[in-house]
């Protein structure tokens, strides 16, 4: 059983980002486990030769002794419409396996592409992904995310966006957003806030 996984970005056979894998890596291992892990997050990872161009996505599973490696071709969703959905008892603040919780949420899209969940009256994330707002000057992102992404954090340190209490009266003062993670990247195109619909 894995308890745990990360999603990396293989490009041309490249880890992307992989210090703040890394770091989400010991952090979420010590979280669950008590101790530092006796392991790196990369050490047995071997990228075969189909896998060694274009972009890669890697989910890897792992316990307190062993990790497990899956590779696949990564092509990105088209996100075009995001409902609002309402839960006050979900937690996701580790990258748990177990998305039963997550899945229950997508469930309620209604024909949307994706869900934006609001935790106990705070917007949070999508269903997969970290959320950034534009209000035309400035990107920010929730301050109370259900889970600290790779991208997120990254985009944190070098002052690309803000952290932000944001509720949903907030969400009419912005002009668009993007959904990103470890496969999804600030280059990603912006969807209109009208996009998100209750």
């Amino acid at each position: 059983m894995f308890p745990l996984f990360e999603s990396v970005c293989l490009l041309n056979g490249e880890i992307l980002n992989s210090p703040w894998h890394l770091a989400r890596f010991e952090k979420s291992f010590f979280s669950y486990y008590g101790e530092a892990p006796t392991y790196s997050l990369f050490q047995k990872l071997s990228v075969p030769k189909d896998f060694q161009k274009d972009m890669v996505k890697v989910k890897i599973l792992y316990n307190k002794q062993h990790q497990e490696y899956h590779l696949q071709k990564y092509e990105a969703q088209n996100i075009n419409t995001v409902k609002l959905v309402h839960t006050e008892s979900i937690d996701y603040s580790l990258k748990y396996s177990d998305r039963e919780k997550l899945d229950k949420l997508f469930a309620l899209r209604d024909g949307c592409d994706d869900v934006l969940i609001v935790k106990n009256g705070c917007i949070t994330d999508s269903s997969y992904a970290n959320i950034i707002f534009f209000d035309g000057s400035q990107w920010s992102t929730p301050k109370n995310p259900l889970l600290k992404g790779t991208c997120r954090a990254r985009l944190l340190e070098n002052n690309d966006i803000k952290e932000a209490l944001l509720h949903v009266k907030d969400l009419s003062r912005f002009k668009g957003f993007k959904l990103i993670n470890a496969m999804r990247d600030f280059n990603m195109d912006m969807i209109s806030i009208e996009k998100i619909t209750a």
